[in-house]
């Protein structure tokens, strides 16, 4: 494969979907000016995110509730199909992240919707934060997606704090893994991103992802404050030895890396570390306790 440009978001995200979905056509024209053909967006950025965690029946968890009933999404729906016209006309993948209504609007989930040339790729929805409920429902697997830029396997959030997670599409053949995130600063009314714990997980986690299964890491994340968070940004596309090839820092902005996917992959797994290729490596006949606890 020859080198293709791969994108991130790193954006600020009202609780306006108008204005959040004139932020991603802004930011979809200025990939297509540099020739991507993935952009990633953060996670809820369609809706914006939770302003607040709480039980059932709280005021503001029942204001949530009503809000996202009134703006969440099918998919196919309104914004993937206009997502997809610009998705056919740049020839992009484009990952959203949005509130997705299912089963007649009953049901909502946090996910991540692949749009390509084609149309909906795939959903995935949020598998692991169960602390949503009773917004969002959580989801139940982690569907593969075959693309022109090799498989793809998307995620949302707190799914990177399980190594699962990303090693259960590596073996399955996925190149690049997608995370569409809102991770915030721990502290945000005065954050010190220096010393912030949350700063300190998201920056090894990104890394040790890329470096453990050898694959491509993009995460695009919210930044700065809406609502009680203060979102940490840093936005980075890393390689498969663990090298961040761009970050926005701390601010709104696009960023953008050109790779060769497979010889970068091939490199990763035959030179650098120790040699090595990890998931041939692996010895799954020994690792029964995964699924039995």
């Amino acid at each position: 494969m020859s080198e293709v440009t791969l994108a991130a978001a790193c954006m600020n995200v009202a609780h306006d979907k108008a204005a959040n979905l004139d932020k991603y056509l802004r930011f979809i024209d200025e990939a297509a000016a540099l020739g991507a053909r993935l952009l990633v967006f953060p996670e809820v950025s369609l809706q914006g995110y939770l302003k607040k965690r709480g039980a059932p029946g709280e005021p503001e968890v029942i204001e949530l509730t009503r809000y996202y009933r009134k703006t969440a999404e099918t998919v196919p729906g309104p914004t993937t199909e206009l997502i997809g016209e610009y998705a056919a006309r740049h020839d992009m993948y484009i990952q959203i992240g949005m509130a997705e209504s299912a089963r007649a609007g009953q049901v909502f989930y946090n996910s991540a919707v692949l749009v390509g040339p084609e149309g909906v790729v795939g959903v995935f929805r949020k598998l692991h934060d169960r602390g949503e409920w009773p917004v969002f429902c959580s989801g139940d697997e982690f569907p593969l997606w075959d693309t022109s830029l090799g498989r793809i396997g998307a995620f949302v959030c707190y799914d990177m704090c399980f190594p699962e997670t990303v090693r259960t599409y590596a073996v399955r053949g996925a190149v690049i893994a997608s995370m569409s995130t809102a991770w915030p600063l721990k502290d945000a009314d005065a954050p010190d991103p220096e010393t912030d714990h949350y700063a300190y997980v998201y920056d090894t986690l990104t890394r040790a992802h890329a470096i453990a299964n050898q694959v491509f890491f993009i995460s695009s994340n919210q930044v700065g404050p809406t609502g009680r968070y203060n979102y940490y940004g840093h936005s980075r596309i890393i390689a498969p030895t663990g090298c961040v090839l761009a970050d926005s820092g701390r601010e709104e902005k696009l960023i953008a890396a050109s790779v060769d996917v497979e010889r970068d992959i091939d490199v990763a797994r035959t030179e650098t570390l120790f040699f090595k290729n990890l998931l041939r490596d692996r010895r799954p006949e020994t690792y029964g306790a995964l699924t039995r606890t």
